[in-house]
């Protein structure tokens, strides 16, 4: 008899788009892989995939800014989460909203973009900020992306 193997990390996905072809089970199996290289194992997060309308509006209402962008990530504990996102669990790690429409205009191969994304919008929900780490998070991304088999 085969002993089942139960996956260390919950991850949740939603596909709330219609503009693109997707691989739920794929893009589970990717984020599941980088938790556990990123060291978090045991832990949940959830992605969502979303249009253009949508990604515009997040982006206006958490980051005040115009239009679409290709990834967000809202952390448990955020203030800035919607009510129905924040989850009681210290193991949740947060909500990761993707918008595969942007993802395309800026690579040549989705699903690879996709993935890179979804490890992007991880090392947020892990704390770091690209914008004022020094770099520490453009490297630990660049080693993540070797180790995950992104070049």
């Amino acid at each position: 008899m085969k002993k089942k193997i139960r996956a260390s990390n919950q991850i949740n996905v939603f596909n709330r788009q219609r503009g693109y072809r997707l691989s739920p089970s794929g893009l589970k199996q990717f984020a599941s892989a980088a938790a556990e290289a990123a060291g978090l194992s045991g832990r949940e997060l959830t992605l969502l995939f979303v249009g253009v309308d949508r990604m515009t509006k997040l982006n206006a209402a958490f980051r005040g800014k115009n239009g679409a962008t290709d990834v967000l990530s809202f952390g448990n504990g955020d203030p800035a989460l919607p009510g129905k996102t924040l989850r009681a669990s210290p193991r949740y790690l947060g909500d990761i909203a993707i918008c595969p429409a942007v993802a395309a205009q800026n690579a040549r191969c989705l699903a690879r973009e996709l993935k890179v994304l979804v490890l992007h919008g991880m090392l947020h929900l892990m704390g770091y900020d690209h914008v004022s780490d020094q770099g520490e998070m453009r490297r630990l991304e660049l080693k993540l992306r070797r180790t995950l088999g992104l070049r």
